[in-house]
């Protein structure tokens, strides 16, 4: 009877701690908060592992990242619409999987100098009815310091997932589109040749 009880109340209390988080998470500023918390914590774990095994290092890194990425939106973004037109739906998923791990592993290998980071998450106005929304983030790390503003975008089911990054005014979206379009003209247009060299950069 005492070890129903105990089952019960363990259930209960794991139950309302997914329905906090899920309610946490329906705000665009605790979910760069959370992010942010996961994946400082996993560059303090694994930093060590990069020099032996990288990718473990990246692995975590992608897990502490989870499913608050839009990847498939950021590399829509990023081939621009010309070029998402002028491909077919296989060239598609294979740059996204590539965009994908091309972005972690660079965000990845920029977090290996942060040590000990502190980091501060406006609050947003108005998140309640929109549908994009910009959270302000300062990050400090010694004498480092780093503004960024991350493009949230609510998704159908009420998820806010991140879509763009601007760091310290460096606007990582334009960036990469930019990227992409040279690379574009440099193969006349040919986006398999793109998505390959894109791939090849890593």
């Amino acid at each position: 009877m005492y070890a129903r009880f105990c089952l019960t109340s363990i259930l209960i209390w794991l139950l309302s701690t997914q329905l906090t988080l899920a309610q946490d998470m329906s705000d665009p500023a605790q979910v760069v908060f959370q992010v942010t918390t996961d994946v400082l914590a996993a560059v303090q774990l694994h930093r060590g592992e990069y020099d032996e095994d990288p990718e473990i290092y990246f692995e975590s890194i992608e897990e502490a990242l989870g499913d608050n990425i839009n990847f498939q939106r950021m590399a829509y973004l990023v081939m621009d619409a010309t070029y998402y037109r002028a491909s077919n739906a296989e060239q598609r998923s294979e740059f996204v999987e590539a965009f994908q791990q091309s972005l972690v592993q660079t965000y990845s290998k920029g977090l290996l100098g942060i040590d000990q980071a502190d980091f501060t998450v406006m609050s947003v106005d108005g998140a309640e009815g929109a549908q994009t929304v910009t959270v302000k983030q300062e990050l400090k790390s010694g004498s480092n310091e780093m503004d960024l503003d991350y493009s949230m975008r609510r998704e159908p089911d009420g998820r806010w997932l991140l879509v763009n990054v601007v760091i310290d005014g460096i606007n990582l979206g334009s960036t990469f589109r930019n990227q992409f379009a040279q690379s574009a003209r440099k193969f006349d247009g040919d986006i398999d040749l793109v998505i390959s060299s894109w791939s090849s950069e890593d």
